[in-house]
């Protein structure tokens, strides 16, 4: 696929709008995070956020768009630690975005968008980065009650058909459990 020229206008912060649309595994990754730390509004102006505990993979979502959007802090969380949030004006970008299944308030009633296949891996690992874990857990297995330590991920969404969607096409055969509104896949 022919690959698009960046279309810039003139504006505050610089920013490459036609980011989304051809693919490509930055491409994927960004909007794998999106879909985990991300959110669209477009109240006085055409946006797309991204928030993270994690400012650096907010400065690389930055040099991919090629933007000059500044970074700010968002409020402190537990452990003086802080969020941070890129906020994109663009109303390209938000339409590419809505058609690649982007949604406002996506947490509960998001779907898994179609990801070509080469491309699959680079948008589990940017929602990974965004919603994902890994852990160990120590347990005493029952046949034999030895003491057990297995390392383990996990990816966490609002939304059960969206984890449900990203196992058949990425984690097949790992059980999927939901409490109280919220799910997992383990």
């Amino acid at each position: 696929m022919k690959e698009a020229p960046p279309r810039y206008h003139s504006r505050k912060y610089q920013i490459d709008e036609s980011f989304f649309d051809v693919w490509s595994p930055n491409m994927a990754y960004v909007l794998g995070f999106w879909f985990a730390d991300g959110y669209m509004r477009k109240e006085k102006s055409y946006r797309i956020l991204f928030t993270s505990a994690d400012k650096n993979i907010l400065i690389q979502i930055r040099k991919s768009f090629s933007s000059t959007h500044p970074i700010r802090k968002r409020k402190e969380k537990k452990g003086g630690l802080y969020t941070w949030t890129l906020s994109l004006c663009s109303k390209h970008l938000y339409w590419r975005l809505f058609h690649l299944g982007g949604l406002r308030r996506k947490s509960r009633n998001m779907e898994f968008p179609h990801i070509p296949h080469d491309y699959l891996r680079d948008f589990v690992r940017g929602y990974f980065d965004g919603d994902g874990s890994v852990f160990f857990v120590n347990y005493t297995r029952t046949k034999d009650k030895q003491i057990t330590r297995e390392l383990r991920t996990n990816f966490t969404s609002g939304s059960r058909s969206f984890l449900e969607e990203l196992k058949a096409n990425f984690v097949s055969k790992i059980p999927v459990y939901q409490k109280h509104n919220f799910a997992r896949v383990l």
